[in-house]
């Protein structure tokens, strides 16, 4: 909604139509009922006269950046400017778009894979072995021991399936709580997955990404550049991350320069912000600075890409192999015992 909403905004300011009426246009291109009332709220709170920053507050929750999006608004409620902040917050959320697009491109292939895999292996041990195992049996033949794991295993998740379900359900949603609500235990998970080089980097990208947009969008605006970082870290994820940028923040605010206090960083020290900053500190023109990284890292998001579907295909590969295996033999081994059997009667 968010998108649609500030794109069918901006369109009908560009054409002259005063703020209020721009809203209840924009409303017509909506249908569903929740939408529709967040919107009738912001035109309400709009008409008595409140602070555009509050009236849409309920328009942008749950996004992230929601932090970056309000500031933006208050900065044109000092200029008056609606024109340019909806500008800037439509390429804002259009870059978090393509991040995210990104991701889930980068996932959608390998899961897919590996769902397919399950299926059919899951296909053929349902309906295939219940047709064949019981000539193998009136035989007289030992089944092997794949095929033996394989039944045993099948047989119990459908006689318990409801009991896996009840159970996996419940450790789900009690590791979710446990994870969201104790900050100490998120830690911990966290630092132990950057710990492992592919997250770590692409962790590192993501946060990258997001913070230099963030910060660009709000430098724009006329915020200054700690506040706009502070503002930026409300987004950010990881907890190590996000306490190490706020060290960054506090040394500039002590004194030092950007791209010195980013030398003092755990996760930032060797990265392209150390060198783009500086160039942007010592020309005065930090917001091109911010492009380049943005541009960059979102270059090595893409690369990851790439990277993951060409590892991902063989490594899925074998795993697909190695299942097709595994039932092959459960399903030969007995079929060669027939013959075993048939040739000595």
């Amino acid at each position: 909604m968010h998108k649609k909403f500030f794109t069918y905004l901006l369109q009908y300011l560009e054409a002259s139509i005063t703020l209020i009426d721009a809203l209840g246009l924009v409303r017509k291109k909506f249908v569903r009922k929740k939408d529709l009332e967040k919107i009738d709220t912001c035109i309400y709170l709009v008409g008595e006269g409140k602070f555009v920053q509050e009236a849409m507050s309920s328009i942008v929750e749950n996004i992230q950046g929601k932090a970056a999006v309000l500031v933006i608004l208050k900065s044109a409620e000092k200029t008056g400017d609606y024109k340019t902040a909806f500008k800037r917050i439509c390429e804002y959320l259009d870059m978090g778009d393509t991040v995210k697009k990104e991701f889930i491109e980068s996932l959608t292939y390998p899961l897919l894979i590996l769902f397919v895999s399950i299926v059919i292996s899951y296909g053929i041990v349902s309906f295939i072995f219940p047709k064949i195992i019981p000539l193998f049996t009136s035989l007289g033949v030992e089944l092997p021991l794949p095929t033996v794991i394989i039944l045993f295993v099948v047989n119990w998740i459908e006689s318990h399936v409801v009991q896996i379900l009840l159970f996996s359900g419940i450790i789900f949603f009690s590791v979710k709580y446990v994870y969201q609500n104790y900050k100490e235990v998120r830690a911990v998970v966290q630092n132990n997955l950057l710990k492992i080089p592919g997250v770590r980097q692409f962790v590192l990208v993501h946060s990258s990404i997001h913070i230099s947009n963030t910060v660009l969008a709000l430098v724009t605006s006329g915020r200054s550049l700690p506040e706009s970082f502070r503002v930026a870290l409300e987004d950010v994820y990881f907890v190590s991350v996000k306490n190490d940028l706020e060290s960054i923040v506090l040394l500039h605010e002590q004194g030092m320069t950007l791209f010195q206090s980013l030398g003092e960083s755990k996760y930032f020290s060797k990265t392209i912000w150390v060198d783009f900053l500086m160039i942007g500190e010592r020309t005065g023109n930090v917001q091109n600075s911010f492009v380049q990284i943005s541009r960059l890292y979102m270059e090595d998001l893409i690369s990851y890409k790439k990277i993951l579907k060409t590892w991902s295909e063989p490594v899925l590969m074998l795993f697909i192999a190695l299942i097709v295996l595994f039932v092959a033999l459960s399903v030969i081994k007995p079929m060669y015992s027939i013959v075993n059997h048939v040739s000595s009667t």
